[in-house]
């Protein structure tokens, strides 16, 4: 008997049990390559996933994984390219745990996806450029990581908004020029100028929105700019005085089109 044949509703019924045995399939995928300490007990086979410690599935489509909190369970080790297949995801939130390597390129195929957290973990590589497939992302939180290389452009035109994503490592993604002459490389020094960076990277997100009504307007990205500047440069010299270092206080020059 071929598939034409059988009743819609057994048609559905097959459906939808293949794509949540592939939803189950990811979990387990995720879980065997990470140490949990007891943390996911409930995820085996006597349960459906939908019960599992951290899944959450939709109203409509109940066998289908719309959310994955993990935060803070003390999981370590690597993320699973499986996770790219849990294609319903709408949030993702494994921070304050101890994975490492890189982010896998496969979530980017997670285009439902509006939420990912993976902030105080230890990733390392770089950027990943891959999220910016994420085209219904509109929180990202990348923080305390160990993340490196450039913010692709690409994400100023698919994400709605970007928060936090590289304090950690700012700094070594920006022109180093940007450090006064002279001027001891300190915690406090380190942590002003990043947050001075956050907010320039912001306001050109904000500036680059695809429909231009939703772009900042030029007068208040220049008040907004001057802000940022009076402030740094308020910091700067307080550190100046403090240390008696030489040299104006430099940034970088900023445009906007």
């Amino acid at each position: 008997m071929g598939i034409m044949s059988l009743p819609w509703s057994l048609v559905l019924a097959l459906t939808i049990a293949v794509v949540s045995a592939s939803d189950e399939v990811a979990l387990l995928a995720f879980r065997e390559q990470i140490s949990d300490g007891g943390a996911l007990a409930s995820w085996n086979s006597s349960a459906g996933f939908c019960s599992w410690e951290g899944v959450t599935c939709g109203r409509w489509m109940p066998k289908r994984a719309v959310a994955l909190r993990l935060d803070g369970r003390a999981l370590v080790g690597a993320l699973s390219p499986a996770l790219g297949n849990l294609t319903f995801l709408r949030t993702l939130n494994l921070s304050f745990n101890w994975f490492h390597g890189e982010i896998p390129a496969s979530l980017g195929r997670l285009h439902r996806l509006r939420r990912l957290d993976l902030s105080d973990n230890c990733f390392s590589s770089t950027f990943p450029v891959n999220l910016s497939s994420c085209v219904s992302m509109t929180e990202m939180r990348l923080r305390n990581n160990k993340l490196g290389g450039r913010i692709p452009t690409e994400l100023g035109d698919k994400l709605a908004s970007l928060e936090d994503a590289l304090p950690d490592r700012t700094l070594e993604i920006a022109d180093p020029t940007i450090w006064l002459h002279g001027e001891p490389k300190d915690d406090i020094t380190s942590s002003r100028i990043q947050e001075c960076l956050l907010s320039v990277f912001r306001l050109g997100i904000s500036c680059s929105k695809a429909q231009p009504r939703e772009r900042t307007l030029i007068r208040n990205a220049a008040a907004e700019m001057h802000a940022i500047r009076d402030a740094y440069l308020l910091f700067a010299g307080k550190r100046i005085g403090e240390h008696g270092a030489k040299g104006e206080p430099r940034l970088k020059t900023f445009e906007l089109e």
